[in-house]
């Protein structure tokens, strides 16, 4: 058939009206191998648009979703332009990717009948291998690029460790806390603890005041900091707030679950940071990331987009 297509920008606005159902059918004059877009010339074909759609289905709106799936094929189909240009893959069609997924069931169903071990599925649907080699495609070329491109200096490094490190390589600190704690089946538990924080706020003892406002028989707990893992898991939004308490803070009154709380932090240990020798491929890949996104954004925009119109109509259509 002959193709009209339209060259759109990357931000795709397709008016495709409320798709009819869920299950795409394949229409008489289509194949797997119809052409449904190209991206700076490279193909994107029926097959590869429909495994795509019916993976997002379920999560996306009926009238969104050409739109959304055919958004992710570009995005993919320039990572995969990008790798070829690294030299990281030889082809990038979606029938190549068809025979390859074919090729690594037989070699699995091959391995299962031998009593072989395999790794993973013992069979691949077609829409599990496709985002498995995607993602092997990304990981590859971020690994090429940051060891190129993207590879920092030594004085890069550090630059990006200190921007980071507050965020990212923190250790975590032993904290000492003392902690006011009520009910809030209690109803006027609230306006009860918001009072014992004024008291605290002028200076009166912890004791006295848990004394007046709690029945409470401890005030005190230890975080270690060997144990923060563990701890977190039992008390994550009273470690989350005790974290950003400096020595002698009082915290706002706070409810976690079926109690409200207030907590004075008493002492913690000084801040320590993951040395630099020991995280610098962490700095690096955070980095590679950083700058992957931004030239991934550039490469879309600039990218050339034709839609073959009257097949995604069609598409749109069933």
């Amino acid at each position: 058939m002959r193709f009209r297509f339209m060259t759109a920008a990357i931000i795709l606005i397709i008016v495709l009206g409320v798709l009819g159902g869920w299950v795409f059918v394949r229409q008489d004059n289509l194949n797997s191998n119809s052409t449904i877009a190209l991206v700076n010339g490279e193909p994107i074909s029926y097959q590869e648009l429909l495994q795509v759609m019916n993976h997002m289905r379920s999560l996306t709106q009926a009238d969104q979703l050409a739109n959304k799936a055919l958004q992710t094929l570009v995005s993919n189909k320039i990572e995969q332009m990008w790798a070829k240009q690294k030299g990281l893959v030889d082809r990038i069609d979606y029938a190549h990717f068809h025979q390859q997924w074919k090729e690594e069931n037989l070699r699995r169903k091959e391995a299962v009948a031998k009593k072989q071990p395999i790794y993973g599925p013992t069979q691949y649907s077609e829409g599990d291998y496709y985002r498995y080699v995607q993602s092997n495609v990304v990981i590859q070329l971020k690994d090429a690029l940051g060891k190129n491109e993207f590879a920092q200096t030594t004085n890069q490094l550090k630059a990006q460790y200190e921007s980071i490190k507050e965020q990212k390589f923190k250790k975590p600190a032993s904290i000492r806390i003392q902690k006011l704690v009520l009910s809030s089946k209690d109803s006027l538990a609230q306006s009860k603890m918001e009072q014992a924080r004024a008291a605290l706020l002028t200076g009166e003892a912890f004791e006295e005041v848990a004394k007046r406002y709690t029945s409470q028989s401890g005030i005190e707990q230890f975080f270690d900091a060997n144990r923060r893992k563990q701890d977190s898991e039992l008390y994550a939004t009273l470690i989350e707030v005790s974290e950003n308490l400096a020595i002698g803070q009082i915290s706002q009154v706070f409810q976690d679950a079926d109690k409200w709380i207030i907590v004075k932090c008493v002492e913690r240990t000084k801040d320590e940071y993951e040395e630099l020798d020991n995280v610098k491929s962490n700095v690096q890949a955070i980095y590679t990331d950083e700058q992957y996104s931004l030239q991934l954004a550039v490469k879309m925009k600039s990218a050339n987009v034709e839609i073959n119109r009257e097949a995604f109509d069609q598409i749109a259509k069933d």
